[in-house]
C-alpha cells in the first residue's frame, strides 16, 4: 500500500516520522586531538541535537590531502545511504579556495576545493555540486577554522532537509580540483605500519614471488591472502580489505622497517 493510500493519521505518522530520522554526519580531519573536533560536534549538535555525529578519522597525517581524500572514499562506502560526510583537511583554509557541497547518490560531502573529494568524484555519481556561500552560512567565521564555522554549519543544516541551493551555486564537476593518485604510490599506512599501494593486484595470483623496490633497497615477498601465510617477521603482499595491494610484515611495522613514506613510489615486479 502506497503511503497515500494510508489511512490519514497513519499517513501523516509515517511520512513525519520519515522527516524525523536522526541524520548520521560523519568527520574525517587532520586535527590530531579531540579539541578541535569537539568543537565541530558542538555546532552540529547546537544547529540539529538530533544528529548522530561520528568520527570517521581524526588522525589524518597534517596536510595530506591524498591520504584523507583515500579515507573518505573507503570509509564512506560503509555507512548508510543518506550519511553527510564533512571532510577537514583544508592547508588552504581562508584563501581564495572554494567550500563545496557534493550530493552523490549515497549521500552528501561536506568540504574544501582542494582535490579532498577526487576519489568520491570516480567512485560515485555526482548528482550536485555547490559552491557555497561563507557569508550566507556565518558571518562572523574566522579565517583559520572552516571546518567548525563553515563545514560544521553546512552538514547540521543540510541534516534539517535545508536545499544547498538557498545558500550556494551550481557548477560542474569538471571545475572541480583533483589529485593525481600515480601507479604504486603509497596511499595510507594503519596503526600496524602496513602499507596500502595504488594497485589494484589483478594481475597476481596466489604464491607469486614479487620483488618490490624503494629507493636502494628491494625485498622479496609472496603474494599471499593474509599475514600468516608467513612465519612472524616476515614480509608478505596481499589484496587487503580495502581491495588494492597491501605491504605488511607478520607482527610487524614495514612502514619502519623499510623507512617508507606517504606519496612514495614503489617499484613492483612479478619473478
Amino acid at each position: 500500500m502506497d503511503s497515500h493510500q494510508l489511512p490519514r493519521r497513519l499517513g501523516c505518522f509515517f511520512i513525519n516520522n520519515i522527516k524525523n530520522m536522526k541524520s548520521i554526519i560523519a568527520i574525517v580531519s587532520d586535527f590530531g586531538d579531540d579539541f578541535a573536533v569537539a568543537q565541530l560536534v558542538g555546532v552540529i549538535k547546537k544547529i540539529n541535537h538530533e544528529a548522530e555525529v561520528v568520527i570517521l578519522a581524526n588522525d589524518i597525517s597534517p596536510f595530506n590531502i591524498g591520504e584523507g581524500a583515500f579515507v573518505l572514499a573507503e570509509g564512506s562506502k560503509y555507512f548508510p545511504q543518506g550519511t553527510i560526510f564533512v571532510g577537514v583537511i583544508d592547508p588552504g583554509v581562508g584563501t581564495s579556495r572554494r567550500s563545496l557541497v557534493l550530493e552523490t547518490d549515497s549521500g552528501w560531502y561536506v568540504g574544501p576545493d582542494n582535490g579532498l573529494f577526487t576519489l568520491i568524484i570516480k567512485d560515485q555519481r555526482i548528482k550536485r555540486v555547490t559552491v557555497i556561500h561563507e557569508d550566507k552560512i556565518n558571518e562572523t567565521r574566522t579565517a583559520t577554522f572552516h571546518g567548525r564555522d563553515v563545514f560544521a554549519h553546512v552538514a547540521a543544516k543540510l541534516s534539517l532537509g535545508q536545499n544547498q541551493n538557498d545558500w550556494g551555486a551550481s557548477i560542474q564537476i569538471g571545475e572541480l580540483n583533483q589529485l593525481k593518485f600515480r601507479d604504486n604510490e603509497i596511499i595510507y599506512f594503519d596503526c600496524y605500519g602496513n602499507a596500502k599501494i595504488n594497485q589494484n593486484c589483478d594481475r597476481f595470483s596466489f604464491g607469486d614471488k614479487l620483488k618490490i623496490s624503494c629507493k636502494s633497497k628491494s625485498i622479496e615477498v609472496i603474494f599471499g591472502k593474509t599475514f600468516g601465510d608467513v612465519t612472524v617477521g616476515d614480509f608478505v603482499a596481499y589484496k587487503g580489505s580495502n581491495n588494492c595491494l597491501e605491504l605488511a610484515i607478520n607482527q610487524d611495522s614495514v612502514r619502519e622497517k623499510l623507512g617508507l613514506r606517504l606519496g612514495q613510489i614503489l617499484q613492483i615486479d612479478k619473478e
